[in-house]
């Protein structure tokens, strides 16, 4: 399964916005900054007084997202100043790398949580039906528990998102199917069970007397008088497998992939 991990410091944006810092200026600035709203931040940027290059990069920051090569092009804009996040950035991906289970994204763009935060930010994302989805987010919050225990210290935090999550492990859990025929062509069955564990799914064969539970199985295959009809437990997904899904393996493996 497709996942991605979404990095960011908050600290390269709070970096260019100390100089406008109680202006009026700041708080539509980061408003059209979280909303992406090019226009606002282009007319806004025109009154920052700041050099050509600050306001360069606040122009793409919405845009700047990619992989390690991201953070060397940042180079061009000369901005010193944000160099200690940048290269807390590089040694995280230099750490995580070689054990990271998914793509690492930089996403310097994304200014969620822009108060709250004190540091790295991240966001996990999985790929679920050609769309990606948040499983969990969170990030840096030292400024925090000063607030309930009087002592400053570092903290890290995220929040899960069970829903999405559920949904991505179940893409992980092999997918059972129940194949159902009567005696006289439990032949035809057999050869649609070996067919369907070879593709790696578990296919249990069940005789029409079997009980059926249905619940239990992600798709369901019943051979009767010949026909052959595969349709999803739900019975939203159906199709009816002819002579062609057996001479073209990939076609046979394509159609129980769509119904399930």
């Amino acid at each position: 399964i497709n996942s991605q991990i979404h990095l960011n410091d908050v600290n390269i944006l709070k970096t260019l916005l100390s100089k406008v810092h109680g202006s009026q200026l700041y708080v539509p600035l980061k408003q059209a900054l979280i909303r992406k709203d090019l226009t606002e931040i282009e007319n806004i940027v025109s009154y920052l007084k700041i050099d050509k290059k600050r306001k360069e990069f606040v122009l793409n920051l919405p845009f700047m997202r990619g992989n390690i090569s991201l953070l060397n092009e940042i180079d061009r804009y000369g901005i010193k100043e944000i160099n200690p996040f940048l290269s807390n950035l590089q040694k995280i991906h230099e750490e995580t790398e070689s054990i990271s289970m998914g793509e690492i994204i930089f996403d310097l763009g994304e200014f969620r949580s822009f108060e709250y935060h004190s540091g790295i930010i991240f966001d996990v994302f999985v790929e679920n039906k050609n769309s990606y989805s948040e499983i969990l987010t969170g990030g840096r919050y030292d400024n925090l528990l000063i607030n309930y225990t009087g002592m400053q210290m570092p903290a890290t935090g995220f929040a899960i998102d069970l829903f999405n999550l559920s949904a991505a492990v179940s893409l992980f859990m092999v997918k059972k199917i129940m194949v159902c025929c009567e005696i006289y062509n439990i032949d035809m069955a057999l050869n649609i069970t070996d067919r369907l564990n070879r593709m790696g799914y578990k296919a249990f064969l069940l005789l029409g007397s079997d009980a059926r539970r249905e619940k239990d199985f992600d798709l369901e295959i019943e051979i009767y008088n010949n026909n052959i009809l595969a349709f999803s437990t739900n019975k939203k997904r159906h199709v009816k497998l002819t002579d062609k899904h057996f001479e073209d393996l990939k076609l046979f493996e394509e159609s129980v992939k769509e119904i399930l």
